[in-house]
Order: C-alpha cells, then structure tokens, then sequence
C-alpha cells in the first residue's frame, strides 16, 4: 500500500514540476499560454488561474 502512495506523490511532484516549467516559459514569452495550457491539458482559463495562484 505504501508503494502507491508514494507513487502518487511521485507524479504529482513531476505535474507540478511541469507546469512550473510551462509558466516560467510563458512568462519569458518563450511560448504562449494557449500552447503551454495544450502542453499541461488544460484549458487556457485553467492554466491563467494556476498561472495566477504559483505567481502569488
């Protein structure tokens, strides 16, 4: 049991490093948000909210 937990966390560390990685793109206007929200799958008014709440 405490292998999946752990395997759980591992890739919600990797998702998060992911999208630290799309926003810090964006923000060097190295990729727009439209293309980075299609990178996370989410929807461009998810990825500004997310965007929103890491910059805060």
């Amino acid at each position: 049991m405490g292998g999946k937990v752990l395997e759980y966390e591992a890739k919600t560390i990797l998702r998060e490093g992911r999208l630290e990685m799309l926003f810090d793109l964006v923000c060097g206007n190295l990729l727009s948000i439209a293309e980075a929200a299609i990178q996370a799958n989410l929807s461009e008014e998810l990825f500004r909210k997310k965007m929103q709440d890491y910059s805060k």
